[in-house]
């Protein structure tokens, strides 16, 4: 569990962010357990953030977006198109 109150929203976001990129073909999940042994795992953070309303400040949108550290990709390992 999370320290913030509103962690189940957050939850959910990073479930849409996985299950967005998956459905779009953009990745394919992989069990690290799977993974040879040999190979380097780009690493990743994930970006947290609510959106507000102007008027009363409410939050009514969390969003998560997963982002890779792009200068350690390789072409042709790590990707193929940009």
């Amino acid at each position: 569990a999370g320290r913030e109150a509103d962690w189940p929203e957050y939850a959910k976001a990073t479930k849409k962010e996985v299950g967005d990129h998956t459905t779009n073909g953009l990745w394919e999940l992989i069990l690290r357990r799977r993974v040879p042994q040999d190979t380097f795992v780009t690493p990743g953070v994930w970006s947290m953030k609510r959106k507000r309303r102007i008027s009363d400040r409410q939050a009514y949108k969390w969003k998560a977006r997963l982002a890779f550290d792009g200068p350690k990709q390789i072409k042709g390992v790590n990707y193929w198109d940009t």
